[in-house]
């Protein structure tokens, strides 16, 4: 066969076009649970950092605190127990044994973990990343082409259609009668690390038993080489009693390591045991000694709370906080402009069908001036039939009421502009207690009852002009959602009315919703989300606060996964309480490598696009208020562009951004 011209003859083409058709059956034969890969497996894993170029900007870095002072080289080495189906990208790790320079409470770019779980016949390499060039799905983007190495095997060499992040280049050594996969190199950028990748398969089980990877990363002049290494299915098995509370046997790991340290590798733990032996003269001041502790534990204390997550986690329990000081937590909308916010976690678990949480969201939009929070605290009782009660305080939804500043302009008759005072603008506090479990498999109900506080943001003016300065309402509410399959849409009904007198509330209203929400996965990570509903009120007492509970101003906006699909971008909150009813459309379609993926120069770091179409009709808009939107996510940010249209014509053009850099390390 002709290596250099592999598609010179027709026969050749052909060969190669059996060569894929086979590996793309055996991937599809594997796609299943392989009960081999279900059992408990011992697994080495060997993992060094050398800190080649670094500055200050590298404490910014989440769990690159550690390395961005001191020293420039670490090696670390686990030794433990692997389990699950490590081919379908759902391994857990019991690290039993842990030895190195690298604190065992501590993580360094704990991103590098993904590539322990790589899934070679997924249509995915790593979650829901990297096309895989094994499966038949993704054979559009790639260039194949293959030559015999033995009479059993064959070398598949492949290469992207198109320069992408979110594709790889490498070859495969492929057992020409089952298909099955030997061994692969992969080269391509995961997560801002450019990486070289090597795998060894078990013929038989067909789990991956050996990984080496190299990567490097780059940032703002920092440079940071790292090598990891695993050895799956080692034959030695240590008792349940070694455990990684006990880290630090080097003598124990030299009996375990199934490959040598290299001449570096050893030249660094010399150099560990070295600093590690090194202690302070008899001679030295107490003073000095006492300074470098408090210098150590202050640094330690800024890593660990301020510039970095904060996890801890047992059998039972877990508490998890996102970074304090994250520049990488900012977003921007052309509603609600900017916003920085911060997300935390506690949840501890009585039974396997009990547990009691706590799911914080706390969060300043600058364009208001403006605190915004959410505590729910949450009860399970029962995890199998979704059965919980659930306490949430909250301030985020910031109220226009239109309806008074109508009523004060009438009744005061005055040349002064009364809409430039801001007198229709309401703090909201808001109450809510709720009771929901599941009825069977396709029926939830849901029991609340929310109190809400709304506090006029100009007290004193409105006290002023003889108007209440605070509206109450307490309201019970019943909630019904129907999931009849997971391939049809889940639709929702909602009931809300307000009772008078209850807590000081002073307002009475019906209120009446109705929602569908519909997604489809599609073949090579593609995505349909639909959601349809409407609302409307009935029996009003008072024009004061249309607030519905599924059509809303949010003030915090989230990443790209979050609140970008099913939401108006343009909208602005005056509108969401204009109007005693509502019918909303909102429609996504996202893909990658759609269409900017294919342009020179940023067309490579374009990894998923979306094609945004949201309608609206209520009192005031004939025809309906159409958003358009276009937008693209990459490892740095997401950017999106939307327009509006109504009455036909382009109202404004605006621009929505967050960044997502390290947002998965």
């Amino acid at each position: 066969m002709n290596q250099d011209n592999p598609f010179k003859n027709w026969h050749e083409r052909f060969a190669i076009l059996v060569s894929f058709i086979v590996v793309s059956l055996s991937m599809l034969a594997h796609d299943g649970t392989d009960t081999a890969t279900q059992q408990r497996r011992n697994i080495y894993i060997k993992y060094g950092f050398r800190v080649q170029r670094r500055n200050p900007t590298l404490f910014f870095v989440p769990s690159l605190y550690t390395i961005a002072k001191g020293q420039r080289h670490y090696l670390g080495e686990t030794y433990g127990t692997l389990s699950g189906s490590q081919g379908k990208g759902n391994a857990h790790l019991n690290a039993q044994l842990i030895t190195g320079n690298i604190s065992h409470y501590r993580k360094i770019m704990p991103i590098l973990t993904e590539f322990l779980t790589i899934k070679p016949y997924s249509p995915t390499l790593i979650g829901e990343n990297i096309l895989s060039p094994f499966h038949p799905d993704n054979h559009i983007f790639y260039r194949y082409k293959s030559n015999y190495i033995s009479t059993t095997t064959r070398m598949l060499h492949y290469k992207p259609r198109i320069e992408n992040t979110q594709l790889v280049s490498g070859t495969a050594i492929i057992n020409d009668s089952t298909g099955t996969i030997l061994s692969a190199s992969l080269h391509g950028d995961y997560e801002m690390l450019k990486f070289n990748m090597m795998l060894e398969l078990d013929n038989t089980r067909n789990t991956v038993t050996k990984i080496e990877t190299n990567t490097d990363f780059s940032f703002f002049g920092n440079r940071i080489h790292s090598h990891f290494l695993s050895h799956a299915n080692c034959p030695i098995t240590l008792p349940d009693s070694i455990n990684k509370r006990y880290p630090g046997n080097s003598t124990l790991m030299d009996t375990l390591r199934p490959v040598p340290l290299s001449a570096y590798e050893q030249d660094v733990y010399r150099m560990i045991d070295s600093i590690s032996n090194r202690t302070y003269n008899d001679s030295t001041p107490q003073r000095n000694r006492t300074l470098h502790n408090l210098r150590n534990n202050a640094w330690d204390f800024i890593g660990d709370n301020l510039l970095s997550s904060i996890g801890m986690e047992n059998d039972n329990s877990y508490i998890r906080l996102s970074p304090i000081l994250n520049p990488f937590y900012f977003a921007y909308s052309p509603s609600n402009g900017l916003s920085y916010k911060m997300r935390a976690g506690a949840e501890y678990q009585f039974s396997e069908r009990t547990s009691l949480g706590l799911n914080p969201l706390i969060g300043y939009n600058f364009k208001y001036k403006q605190f915004f929070f959410s505590a729910p605290l949450r009860y399970t009782f029962n995890k199998n039939h979704n059965t919980w009660v659930e306490y949430t305080w909250s301030n985020g939804n910031r109220i226009t009421n239109s309806s008074v500043l109508k009523i004060i302009e009438h009744e005061r008759m005055d040349t002064i502009d009364f809409s430039a005072l801001g007198l229709d603008y309401f703090r909201d506090n808001s109450f809510k207690i709720a009771f929901n479990s599941g009825i069977g498999k396709h029926l939830n109900v849901n029991i609340a009852t929310v109190y809400h506080r709304r506090s006029a943001m100009q007290r004193t003016l409105m006290q002023l002009l003889g108007k209440p300065d605070v509206y109450r309402s307490f309201a019970p509410s019943l909630t019904l959602t129907w999931m009849p399959s997971p391939h049809l849409p889940i639709f929702t009904a909602n009931y809300e009315r307000a009772i008078r007198n209850v807590f000081k509330s002073d307002m009475i209203y019906e209120r009446w919703e109705f929602d569908a929400s519909y997604s489809k996965k599609m073949r090579r990570l593609r995505m349909l989300s639909a959601r349809i509903g409407g609302g409307f009120y009935t029996n009003r007492s008072t024009n004061y606060f249309v607030d519905f509970e599924n059509f809303h101003a949010t003030y915090l906006p989230d990443s790209w996964n979050d609140d970008w699909s099913g939401h108006f971008q343009l909208l602005n909150s005056e509108w969401y309480n204009a109007s005693k009813y509502y019918v909303r459309s909102n429609v996504t379609y996202e893909s990658p490598l759609m269409a900017v993926s294919h342009l020179p120069w940023i067309g490579k770091f374009t990894e998923t696009e979306r094609i945004y179409l949201n309608t609206l009709i209520i009192e005031h808009t004939q025809p309906p208020y159409m958003e358009l939107g276009y937008g693209f996510s990459n490892k740095i940010c997401s950017v999106a562009l939307f327009t509006n249209l109504l009455n036909w014509n382009i109202k404004e053009v605006g621009c929505k951004f967050t960044m997502e850099l390290f947002r998965h390390w």
